[in-house]
């Protein structure tokens, strides 16, 4: 009797070694030349306008840079003409045709709001739909909403 529970223990054991070493599947490979020109063409300065569902007219410039950290500028005009400014920073990347965030800090205004670095209320995927030099089209994965920036000059800043 020992002997069978040790062998059904042995067999227990070496099915699952054998699971785990079919989920192994080596090196990830380097970067192709598409994924090395998608970075570098996404690097750099944004910029987008939009009028908002309240009629707002938001202004947003997005600063990526090739270490993956990014700065992103909003600029929102509303009816009576109150602007308010507000700026994320954190982390971008991309893979394959998902472009991501992940927003480590917000200020409105000069004054920084507390946030969960940890919620998934603060990272965003975005699938590419198309990725030139001087236009980027993406959409979010979830809200479905469909953003078009131009590149701009380094030294450009919002109004």
């Amino acid at each position: 009797m020992k002997r069978l529970s040790f062998l059904v223990f042995l067999s227990v054991l070496l099915a699952g070694c054998s699971i785990f070493e079919n989920r192994i599947v080596g090196d990830l490979p380097l970067p192709t030349s598409k994924q090395e020109t998608d970075w570098k063409n996404m690097s750099g300065k944004w910029y987008s306008k939009t009028i908002t569902k309240d009629k707002e007219i938001r202004e947003e410039l997005c600063d990526r840079f090739q270490d993956g950290a990014f700065i992103l500028k909003f600029k929102t005009t509303d009816k009576s003409g109150n602007v308010t400014i507000e700026l994320e920073s954190g982390e971008w990347g991309i893979s394959g045709n998902i472009y991501f965030t992940v927003i480590k800090a917000i200020t409105t205004d000069g004054v920084p709001e507390e946030i969960d670095v940890l919620s998934p209320y603060y990272r965003d995927a975005y699938k590419i739909k198309s990725l030139t030099e001087n236009i980027m089209v993406y959409k979010h994965s979830i809200q479905n909403d469909t953003y078009k920036d131009t590149r701009v000059n380094k030294n450009f800043e919002l109004k």
